[in-house]
């Protein structure tokens, strides 16, 4: 099943101001969350009250939502891991 991928736009302007060479594997690692939302190395977010996921690039941290029905993806944040954490709660 394929799924659709959908950036958030505060992600997006977060991606932005990141190292030009992690903006290239992060954009390709959020594309292939079309084909596998779950991939390797990914874990489902624990104090979520949206029930996210969460893959590391670096010291970088996408977090997202996989909304099954509607065969969809959406980031919600990139940002380091010790401030993408920190707004969680």
């Amino acid at each position: 099943m394929i799924f659709r991928v959908r950036i958030d736009p505060a992600a997006e302007r977060k991606l932005r101001r990141i190292d030009k060479q992690l903006i290239a594997e992060i954009v390709r690692r959020i594309h292939a969350l079309a084909d596998n939302p779950r991939p390797p190395g990914c874990k489902q977010l624990k104090d979520s009250t949206r029930g996210g996921w969460r893959f590391r690039v670096g010291k970088y941290r996408v977090l997202y939502v996989i909304d099954e029905d509607h065969s969809e993806v959406q980031v919600y944040d990139i940002d380091l891991r010790d401030r993408v954490y920190r707004r969680r709660r």
